[in-house]
C-alpha cells in the first residue's frame, strides 16, 4: 500500500493499458548512470524520479500476490511490495541493499538492480513491449478452468509454441543453470524455481528467460536437467501436472529432447534430488525405460568429453529411445 501525504489525494489501482510509444525515459538514464561505477546520479535522484512515477501512476502495468509493477521505461520496471504501508515522503530515507551477486546470469530477471529494503526494488523489464507468453498455463486464466480446460491450453496453446523453439533457446537457459550451480554463499547453494512454469516466460521468438526469486538451498547442483524438463514439460501450472496426450506425444518428444540436450550441452546434473526421479519418470516413462536413458547419457559424458561429439552421440541415443513407445502411464502427484 503507499501513502502519499498530499491532502485530498487519492488513485486509481485499477489496471489499465500503459502507452508503449516510446524506448526510454529520463528515470531510465538516470538509472543507467547510478548502476556504472563511474556514474554521478545520485540514490536520491532515483527516489525522486520514482516517487513521481508512483504519485502519477503512469505506466502502471498490474499486480500479483505481493506487490504492483509500473513500467519506467523499455529497460526497467518498479515493483512495490503492497504488503508494506510505503510512505512515498520518507522514500529517500530507504537505503539501495541491492547486490550484483547474481549478475552473470543472462536469463534470469529476477533479481533487483536498485533494491530499497525490500519495500520498492527496480528490475530488469522482462519484455518492452509488454507482452510475454508464459510456459504452461498462465495463472491469470487458470482459476476460471477446469482440470480438462487447462490440459487442452497446455497441449493446443502452450506445447505447439514451446516445442518449435530453436535449441539454442533452451541452451542459453541451461547455461545460466549451470553457472548457477556455481553460486555459493557459506553453506548456502542456490537453485531457480522450477515449481511453477509461469517462473519462465517466452519473449519475442525465441528468447527464454526466468522471472521468479531464486531459491537458497542446502543442497548443491539443484539445478538440474530434471529440473528444466520439470518447469517446461512436467506441470501445467503450480498445482497440476500434465496428463499425456498421445496425440501430442511427437511434441512433447521433441520438446523433452531439445531440454536434454541443453542440459548435455552444459553438462548439468541428470538428477540431484529425490524428485527429479519422479520428474524423469514422468515426463519419460511413456516411452523408455529412465534407467536406460540415464544411464546411457552418462556413459556418453564419461567417454565423450568433446562437446560436439557428445551432443551427437547423445542425439543418436534420444532418436534410438524415444521411437519407442510403451505409454505405461507413470503418474506421480507430490
Amino acid at each position: 500500500m503507499i501513502i502519499q501525504n498530499t491532502p485530498n489525494s487519492q488513485y486509481s489501482y485499477k489496471k489499465h493499458v500503459p502507452a508503449f510509444g516510446y524506448n526510454r525515459t529520463k528515470l531510465g538514464y538516470a538509472i543507467d548512470d547510478y548502476l556504472k561505477e563511474s556514474g554521478t546520479t545520485s540514490l536520491t535522484d532515483i527516489t525522486n524520479g520514482l516517487k513521481k512515477l508512483f504519485i502519477r501512476h503512469k505506466n502502471f502495468l498490474g499486480e500479483g500476490f505481493y506487490g504492483q509493477v509500473y513500467k519506467i521505461d523499455d529497460k526497467y520496471v518498479a515493483k512495490i511490495d503492497t504488503r508494506r504501508r510505503i510512505n512515498l515522503d520518507e522514500l529517500d530515507k530507504l537505503q539501495d541493499t541491492s547486490s550484483t551477486f547474481f549478475d552473470k546470469l543472462k536469463t534470469y530477471y529476477g533479481e533487483p538492480l536498485i533494491n530499497l529494503e525490500k519495500q520498492i526494488v527496480v528490475l530488469k523489464n522482462v519484455s518492452s513491449n509488454g507482452k510475454h507468453t508464459n510456459a504452461g498455463v498462465p495463472k491469470q486464466i487458470t482459476s476460471a478452468m477446469t482440470y480438462g480446460e487447462q490440459l487442452q491450453y497446455w497441449n493446443e496453446k502452450y506445447l505447439p509454441v514451446f516445442a518449435n523453439l530453436p535449441q539454442k533457446s533452451f541452451d542459453n537457459l541451461a547455461k545460466d543453470f549451470a553457472t548457477l550451480n556455481t553460486y555459493r554463499s557459506g553453506s548456502i547453494y542456490y537453485s531457480f524455481d522450477t515449481k511453477n512454469p509461469n517462473n519462465a516466460v517466452l519473449v519475442g521468438k525465441n528468447s527464454l528467460r526466468i522471472v521468479d526469486d531464486i531459491n537458497k538451498t542446502y543442497t548443491k547442483n539443484e539445478n538440474t536437467t530434471a529440473a528444466l524438463l520439470r518447469l517446461f514439460v512436467e506441470k501445467i501450472d503450480l498445482d497440476y501436472l500434465v496428463e499425456k496426450d498421445i496425440t501430442n506425444e511427437t511434441l512433447i518428444k521433441e520438446l523433452t529432447k531439445k531440454i536434454i540436450l541443453a542440459g548435455e550441452k552444459h553438462e548439468l546434473p541428470l538428477c540431484t534430488l529425490g524428485v527429479d526421479l519422479k520428474t524423469w519418470q514422468h515426463v519419460c516413462g511413456d516411452y523408455c525405460n529412465i534407467r536406460e536413458i540415464i544411464e546411457g547419457l552418462e556413459k556418453i559424458r564419461k567417454k565423450t568429453p568433446n562437446t560436439q561429439e557428445r551432443l551427437e552421440k547423445a542425439e543418436k541415443l534420444l532418436d534410438t529411445i524415444m521411437s519407442q513407445t510403451c505409454h505405461s502411464h507413470y503418474y506421480y502427484y507430490y
